[in-house]
């Protein structure tokens, strides 16, 4: 385990493509249920990527010194950085222009969830889409679960961490999200691995 650890994270992703194509040319349609760790990944990458966003844009609002030439700087670096990212979206949107030619069909409608629903999709739809998402009122109880299990573990270690400010209380908060990101990041290539392994062993 502590030898895979020690391998960087882009050399796990390629050894996981390796295999994932490998196992993807064995398996055949079989490998479509490989897929499901990988939509779990994204799942939950796409739950936390708001908030850890939202916690460092506090964070780093809260604790840098924007006094003096850097307070006039700062509204001109946001407006360079966002038209810097406009530039390279209309860019490769009108110039590379991805997806064109590749025949791509729309989707077609989802049909009824029948009684005997596959369990794997059934747990996929109570992860939660966001943090806040299974604390409004169409929230599932298994969501908060999930939300609350991640965080306790995550706090574990900060519980005799000194919370005088609220300063404190965004770092804590922040340190406990990337905490959680660490997590998911660590299972990647096992991800990698079966959206791999399920395309090639469905499409080809």
């Amino acid at each position: 385990m502590r030898q895979w650890q020690n391998i960087p994270l882009y050399g796990r992703i390629i050894i996981a493509l390796v295999l994932g194509i490998i196992t993807g040319l064995l398996l055949g349609d079989r490998a479509a249920l490989l897929a499901v760790p990988g939509k779990l990944v994204l799942r939950l990458l796409g739950a936390l990527a708001p908030a850890l966003i939202l916690a460092a844009i506090v964070h780093t609002f809260m604790t840098t010194n924007l006094g003096g030439p850097l307070a006039g700087r700062l509204p001109r670096l946001l407006l360079l950085n966002t038209l810097v990212a406009i530039t390279v979206g209309l860019t490769v949107a009108n110039v590379i222009q991805p997806g064109h030619g590749a025949g791509l069909t729309p989707p077609s409608p989802p049909e009824e969830a029948s009684k005997s629903a596959n369990p794997l999709a059934l747990f996929l739809e109570n992860v939660p889409k966001s943090l806040l998402g299974p604390l409004g009122d169409d929230g599932k109880v298994i969501g908060v679960i999930f939300i609350a299990v991640a965080f306790g573990m995550a706090l574990r270690q900060e519980r005799a961490r000194p919370l005088g400010t609220v300063g404190h209380l965004v770092e804590l908060f922040l340190d406990s999200l990337i905490t959680i990101l660490h997590w998911i990041i660590a299972v990647v290539p096992l991800a990698v691995f079966g959206i791999v392994a399920s395309i090639v062993g469905t499409e080809g």
